[in-house]
């Protein structure tokens, strides 16, 4: 078995958190920590993060009727789905403000549909899974089509590969976090 170095658990952690190349920092939150530079967490993540808090703590006391909950679950996930789709096609650029709120929605929508899914519904909750899952599916063929999920990857792949080459700092490893982006 291989030891897994610092900064290999750094890089792995920050694609977790964040999952976005330098170039697309602006898509991150900052997270001060320590003294180090701290790390990047993903906005839209966050966002779904902050939804399924929400969904968790308050769901199961809102009573909805079976086709506001099967609307409300389906269709909460298109707003994340149409952002993530149309800003990765480069039809325009989304902000942080509207991938924290589609996160939110897409995170609560899912916790909608889950409910529906474990509480007897399960013919309905499946249906509306199966909605939600088109979309999504939809939405990667589009962006495979024109090349976008490429893209992503190959910029991921580049800079995996520009860490792997670069000499390995000394002292705190926390600033493998660090976009190479001054933050203000």
């Amino acid at each position: 078995m291989m030891k897994s170095m610092p900064g290999q658990t750094m890089v792995i952690l920050r694609l977790v958190l964040s999952h976005h190349p330098p170039s697309q920092a602006s898509r991150t939150f900052r997270v001060p920590l320590g003294s180090g530079n701290g790390f990047r967490i993903c906005a839209r993540c966050t966002g779904q993060l902050i939804g399924a808090l929400v969904g968790a703590l308050f769901v199961s006391h809102w009573h909805l009727s079976l086709p506001s909950a099967i609307i409300i679950g389906s269709a909460f996930p298109v707003a994340a789905i149409w952002d993530w789709t149309t800003q990765a096609r480069g039809c325009r650029e989304s902000h942080n403000i509207l991938r924290v709120t589609t996160g939110a929605m897409f995170a609560l929508g899912c916790v909608i549909i889950g409910r529906l899914l474990f509480a007897g519904d399960i013919a309905v909750g499946l249906l509306a899974l199966l909605i939600v899952g088109s979309q999504g599916t939809l939405a990667l063929c589009i962006l495979r089509r024109c090349g976008a999920i490429e893209r992503i990857l190959d910029e991921l792949d580049r800079e995996a590969t520009a860490f792997a080459l670069a000499p390995k700092p000394k002292g705190n490893p926390v600033g493998a976090f660090s976009s190479g982006q001054q933050d203000e």
